[in-house]
Parts: structure tokens; sequence; C-alpha cells
């Protein structure tokens, strides 16, 4: 019988950008459809994102219902982070242009 490896415990899954983006688009506008919108993608599509990342986390971020998406306590911790991340990569990306001596590119 193989041992199952200590380390998966504590390792934690890689927060995608764009998944952070949908996350972040449906705790803003409280809805699945209002992110989609935002995001020029599918409701379905920004749907899947959130449920992966809620998958990839082990929590529920949201719960869903007839009027709307409202965030759990763990989507409210994940906001203030993402928040955070989504702005540190803005100013890379800004700080990384400013080096070439080009006009900032859009991250997401």
């Amino acid at each position: 019988m193989k041992k199952a490896d200590i380390r998966v415990r504590f390792i934690k899954p890689s927060l995608d950008p764009q998944k952070l983006a949908h996350f972040l688009s449906v705790y803003d506008t409280g809805s699945f459809s209002g992110a989609a919108s935002l995001n020029n993608v599918s409701q379905q599509a920004v749907s899947k994102s959130v449920l992966r990342l809620e998958d990839g986390l082990g929590v529920k971020l949201f719960e869903r219902g007839a009027y709307g998406a409202e965030a759990t306590i763990f989507g409210h911790a994940l906001a203030r982070r993402a928040k955070v991340i989504t702005a540190e990569s803005r100013l890379a990306a800004a700080e990384i242009s400013a080096l070439r001596g080009v006009s900032p590119v859009s991250v997401q």
C-alpha cells in the first residue's frame, strides 16, 4: 500500500489570475451573470471558473440563490487578498513596462 504524501496537506493550490478575476467580478456585482458581462464571457464560464477555485481551495466562496450570489466568510477573506494580489499584478506589469520604456499593458 502506497503511503500518502504528507506534503499534500500543506501545499495549497496556486491562485489562477483569471479565476481570481472571475471571483472578484462575482463578489463585486453579486451575480454570476453580471460577472460574465464584465469579463465578456458566458455565465457558465464564470460559474465553472469559480467552482474550480472553490474545489481547489476546498471551501464554498458563495451562497448561490435566486437573488444572486452572497459571499461566505471564506469569500470575504479571499476577496480581501485577491484585491491585493490583483493590484500588485497591475503594479508589477506597469513597472516592467516603465523599465522597458513602453506604455503599460492591461493585466487582469
